[in-house]
């Protein structure tokens, strides 16, 4: 800015001139100004005389070098560690830490989203006049709008991870607000459903991208403190239904609340950088000329050209790609219904009020969201799989003891087990898949993995529906799925150790 106005500049020779650090450039007083006059008149031939074009361009140079100096040095933030639910964190650099806390508020309203769904389901039933047996298809319904996210993931892989998260966060903001102001059922249903395919969009790049800024060694550190972030969104949500449970218009109010991350997404626009893997990648003539095109040409092209990543992921990697889609699969079949029905268990079975809910969530999201961090940092030492299979074993085991046991006081600790692996083992699962896959397919995979999940909890739902349907108790229906879930820590047995692998 300051060389802006000046015609003609000398610098001095490379021995005189300083070298600038990474917080340092060249202050006014350390160049001679020449006058035109003089430069026309000199017969020295070792001085250079420039055009203020060229010198500006060297000046934009030095910033851009010491920005990404800037940018690449790693700090501390030293008081996250008091706040407990991060565990210890690394030293990151500036990027790492920016990505990481506009992920982590995007990812709260996501859980949060989510768990008012499952939380105030008596309340939208009575308001919305929703038949017990008609409840399991309506959620179905819901559970259906994940699968199209499949496309927006494949367009991550096409057009980047950075405009996908943009219009995810945005679309199932509006769907939030669509969703508060439902007049009957089918408007339920409709706002939900899309609201469930920019969500679960959004989650899956959110954790492609956290992947990819993060290096050999964080990753499992990064995972759990976003999983920690997160599960206190379903705790806020708990939080705040202790004080609107049974009102027809309280759940209403707080899904108005689920509109907030509109507010970041101005600040997201202009903090939120490409990941510098995707952005680093070598393209095919199709990827470039989409990325040349602007505007709706540009995603026109992306949609036309949806085939390659899905195409790559299968010629590449099929028979990991198969492997990891038969386990979420599975445990998608065997877990959802448990997830789904526990709070209206714990108030129509075990005679829990709203308040003793909100208690249990707030000990529960307590315990888990301080071991979700400690435990991704020991994942990125003793590795992913270990923890995956353990995972397993408690989530299943004690699904069967929260919807069997009879001794009162053990269900408050046996449910704080069962929930907190069962968020953690969706993080544990997103995190090995996006490791084990190249960044020209690694969102294309989350995509396949999430639509086989995705089957499996309808399956799991349905299933479920049908057994009820025959004893009337959801507890049998629920144990008897639980019991088939143990299939998945033998699949986890054969699946590769990313922890110590670099992505690419």
């Amino acid at each position: 800015l300051w060389l802006k106005n000046r015609p003609l500049v000398r610098w001095p020779s490379p021995s005189v001139l300083p070298v600038p650090s990474p917080l340092h450039l060249p202050a006014p007083q350390e160049l001679q100004m020449a006058t035109e006059s003089e430069v026309i008149g000199a017969q020295d031939p070792e001085v250079d005389v420039f055009e203020p074009e060229q010198e500006n361009d060297k000046l934009i140079g030095h910033e851009r070098e010491h920005k990404a100096a800037e940018e690449d040095e790693k700090f501390e933030i030293k008081w996250l560690k008091y706040t407990l639910i991060m565990g210890i964190p690394p030293a990151l650099t500036e990027r790492q830490w920016r990505v990481f806390a506009l992920l982590s508020l995007a990812g709260f309203f996501s859980v949060y989203d989510d768990v008012l769904r499952a939380v105030c389901i008596d309340d939208i039933q009575r308001s919305l006049d929703i038949s017990e047996m008609d409840l399991p298809f309506i959620i179905t319904i819901i559970r259906i709008g994940a699968i199209p996210s499949f496309l927006l993931t494949l367009m991550a892989d096409m057009m980047g991870r950075r405009p996908l998260l943009l219009i995810t966060i945005s679309m199932y903001t509006l769907c939030t607000a669509l969703t508060a102001v439902s007049f009957d059922v089918y408007w339920f249903t409709i706002s939900q459903f899309f609201g469930k395919l920019f969500l679960m969009a959004e989650f899956l790049i959110s954790n492609v991208a956290i992947i990819e800024e993060f290096d050999t060694g964080t990753r499992g550190w990064a995972m759990g403190a976003l999983g920690s972030i997160a599960t206190a969104g379903g705790g806020f949500a708990l939080c705040l239904y202790a004080g609107a449970a049974g009102s027809d218009y309280g759940w209403r109010i707080l899904y108005v609340l689920g509109v907030l991350p509109l507010a970041m997404l101005t600040y997201l626009r202009k903090g939120l950088p490409e990941t510098r893997h995707f952005h680093d990648r070598q393209r095919g003539g199709a990827e470039l000329q989409m990325l040349q095109a602007e505007g709706c040409e540009r995603c026109g092209l992306a949609f036309s050209a949806l085939w390659i990543p899905l195409k790559r992921l299968f010629e590449t990697t099929p028979i990991r790609t198969m492997m990891f889609s038969s386990l979420v699969l599975m445990f998608g079949i065997s877990s959802h219904a448990a997830a789904f029905y526990q709070f209206k268990y714990l108030q129509e079975e075990r005679s829990y009020s709203a308040v003793d809910v909100f208690l249990l969530g707030v000990f529960g999201g307590i315990t888990a969201i301080t071991l979700f961090a400690l435990l991704g940092a020991a994942s990125d030492k003793y590795g992913r799989r270990p923890f995956l299979i353990t995972a397993y074993v408690v989530f299943f085991t004690c699904c069967i003891m929260f919807f069997n046991v009879v001794n009162q006081v053990v269900i408050p600790v046996v449910w704080i087990l069962f929930a907190g692996t069962g968020f953690g083992l969706e993080i544990l699962n997103m995190t090995i898949i996006s490791e084990s896959f190249h960044t020209e397919s690694r969102a294309t995979a989350q995509g396949v993995t999430t639509v086989a999940y995705v089957l499996g909890t309808i399956f799991g739902l349905l299933i479920e529906g049908l057994i009820y349907s025959q004893n009337q108790s959801h507890s049998e229906a629920i144990t008897y799925l639980a019991i088939a879930g143990f299939t998945c820590p033998v699949i986890a047995v054969f699946l590769p150790e990313t922890s110590r692998e670099h992505l690419d």
